[in-house]
């Protein structure tokens, strides 16, 4: 019982949290993703790469899966139910990792491989007037 009324006072804040959260994250996957893959597949003249913005869909899925375990804990529901969504919690979790330890080798990869499908880095095209 102890246990049931901290995860329902937890759920107060925590549930908004998660679920602002999710919601953000979803619209940075659309507004930032989505937009650029696009954009290098139609060869767009100008593409803004953020490497860290990869992280953003496991964010978005951990935060919604979060939300959702919260809510079944606070309604008891049998540990054979929930069972199966906190498995896909923890795995959100490690991919999400994965992700971020990987954020230094997506920028290396993006400097040196775009360049080679015809982009140029940023640094490179900047107008110097002490250059002439």
């Amino acid at each position: 019982m102890v246990y049931l009324k901290k995860v329902r006072k937890a759920l107060v804040w925590g549930l908004p949290l998660f679920i602002g959260v999710g919601a953000s994250c979803l619209w940075a996957v659309s507004h930032g993703i989505i937009p650029t893959i696009e954009a290098i597949a139609s060869q767009a003249p100008v593409v803004r790469i953020a490497p860290a913005l990869q992280v953003t869909p496991f964010v978005a899925v951990f935060s919604m899966l979060g939300a959702l375990i919260g809510s079944m804990r606070a309604i008891p529901i049998s540990d054979r139910a929930i069972h199966p969504f906190e498995c896909a919690f923890k795995v959100t979790v490690l991919l999400g990792m994965a992700a971020m330890v990987l954020i230094p080798v997506t920028a290396v990869v993006q400097r040196f491989y775009m360049p080679n499908i015809g982009y140029s880095i940023c640094s490179e095209l900047v107008f110097c007037p002490a250059d002439k």
